[in-house]
């Protein structure tokens, strides 16, 4: 055996209040106990010869959040990124490679097989009014698409890739990173190295969302919030607890 690719997975949303512990249980036996199962199988017949294990993970879970009731999916794909990271380091002086691919957006029959229950209102409003995937204004990759990585990571073009994950999803989710707000101004009114008192807690913070290329200490808009938060100490106001 030379290569194993896992790709099995299923999807349910739910909110977490409404959630059976049944889903739960079945989500992650079918993504992530199943991985580390077929794996184990695999590994004996791997390993005397060398070989490449592909895992088939996703964006959610390892860098997009915003999924809401994608809770149990998420972290069985989480969690076999930190699979395929362990294995990759145990594997590999028997010259086995593993690596994980985490797609964004694809246009598949997904979201026809997906159970969603009652998640809208606890959605958090983000809007992308240019498409959702910067590359393709909007429009989903392929399964071809993801399909020729698979190949890549499969084949001696990538011999040194190993515990890689490799995001395939147009910048989907680098685009939603960059969007989240950013807790700044942060101003103590003690010394923070002093013994911590009731009196001596206030911290301020102002809420700011920034835009890239404006989080680099020495950008025009970290210079404005650096000024901002010592004005604020400066002219002497009080900073609630």
């Amino acid at each position: 055996l030379k290569l194993w690719i896992n790709a099995a997975g299923i999807l349910c949303v739910v909110r977490v209040t409404d959630a059976d512990p049944v889903d739960w249980e079945r989500i992650i036996a079918v993504n992530l106990t199943g991985t580390f199962l077929t794996i184990k199988y695999a590994a004996p017949l791997l390993k005397k010869r060398g070989g490449s294990v592909v895992v088939v993970a996703s964006i959610n879970g390892t860098r997009v959040f915003s999924n809401t009731g994608a809770t149990a999916y998420s972290a069985s794909k989480a969690g076999q990124v930190a699979m395929t990271k362990m294995l990759a380091l145990e594997l590999a002086k028997h010259r086995v490679r593993v690596n994980v691919v985490c797609p964004g957006a694809i246009d598949t029959n997904i979201d026809d097989n997906t159970e969603k229950r009652d998640v809208e209102r606890e959605k958090e409003p983000v809007e992308y009014p240019a498409g959702e995937i910067p590359l393709t204004d909007g429009t989903p990759g392929r399964a071809a698409q993801v399909a020729d990585l698979v190949l890549f990571l499969a084949s001696d073009a990538s011999r040194h890739i190993t515990g890689t994950e490799v995001w395939i999803d147009g910048a989907q989710s680098l685009l939603q990173v960059a969007r989240k707000p950013l807790i700044s101004n942060v101003s103590y009114d003690f010394d923070p190295l002093s013994p911590p008192s009731a009196s001596r807690r206030a911290i301020h913070r102002k809420r700011t969302s920034t835009r890239s290329g404006c989080s680099a200490p020495s950008s025009p808009c970290s210079t404005r919030r650096s000024t901002t938060a010592a004005s604020s100490c400066a002219s002497g106001k009080r900073i609630a607890a």
